[in-house]
């Protein structure tokens, strides 16, 4: 009976795992649609509004093998945490952001937090996990990975048209919030 409890709390504490890595591949991707209401809501040309994105790709890459060395140095999971924090942090400042520089610096902080739980939200579910539960984890973590970059521009698309640009970030948000207080 306690060894079904502790596998149950190890599915609830992968699933956030796997909530906040999704969050960060929809969030790669929602922005795609709102490129243009960007740039007009902004005052800015296309090739400047670009810089969203790019900075947020950027930065994601860049520092995810700095963010898994750090997993190796401190305990993984309050690293995952803190880049859950961060994240929901840079989403909400994204729906404020007064101007395109401080939209640019917000996406980048909301992608150190992608950056610090993709680097190092597998490493947690793995060593939660043995044997079959494991392949089971992280395979519903790689598949939620992609469909969250694939369900982005739809996300995105249907946010924007019935409630404009800013709230592409809120769903990101909010549910980072709630996986930070999980």
């Amino acid at each position: 009976n306690v060894m079904k409890s502790n596998l149950h709390i190890k599915w609830i504490i992968c699933i956030l795992i796997i909530l906040g890595n999704f969050l960060g591949m929809l969030d790669s991707s929602t922005i795609q649609l709102a490129l243009y209401p960007i740039s007009k809501d902004l005052g800015i040309t296309l090739q400047e509004v670009q810089w969203i994105i790019i900075a947020y790709m950027l930065t994601l890459t860049v520092f995810l093998p700095f963010f898994g060395k750090l997993g190796d140095i401190f305990p993984k999971n309050k690293v995952y945490s803190s880049g859950f924090f961060i994240f929901a942090l840079g989403a909400f400042l994204n729906t404020i952001a007064p101007n395109f520089v401080l939209l640019v610096i917000y996406r980048c902080i909301e992608a150190l937090g992608a950056s610090i739980m993709l680097a190092n939200g597998p490493a947690v579910i793995a060593t939660m996990f043995k044997g079959e539960n494991r392949g089971k984890a992280l395979g519903m973590n790689a598949c939620l990975v992609a469909v969250g970059g694939m369900s982005g521009p739809a996300v995105g698309g249907a946010l924007i048209h019935y409630f404009g640009w800013r709230t592409i970030f809120l769903p990101c948000a909010i549910l980072s919030t709630v996986g930070c207080i999980l």
